[in-house]
């Protein structure tokens, strides 16, 4: 039962940790290193290339491998991750 509640906590809880690093971290950061902050497994590509999947449908910019926090609109994701 634990696992469903944990479901359908942590999408809020990532996006309300990803406002915060954004607005913490002006003009930019690392994009590894917000995904590591969010929960993801940086070392399993896959889950990178999903995180960055959510970043994205959050609203985020990148440049290369940089998050722009800058010109990052935050909204409510449509995207569900799973992890």
């Amino acid at each position: 039962m634990s696992d469903y509640l944990m479901d359908k906590i942590v999408p809020s809880v990532r996006q309300s940790a990803l406002q915060r690093i954004c607005k913490a971290y002006r003009p930019s950061v690392s994009a590894d290193f917000v995904l590591k902050e969010l929960g993801f497994d940086i070392h399993n590509r896959e889950e990178v290339e999903g995180g960055k999947a959510w970043m994205e449908s959050c609203g985020c910019r990148f440049e290369g491998e940089m998050l722009v926090t800058k010109d990052t609109a935050l909204k409510e994701s449509v995207v569900g991750v799973k992890n």
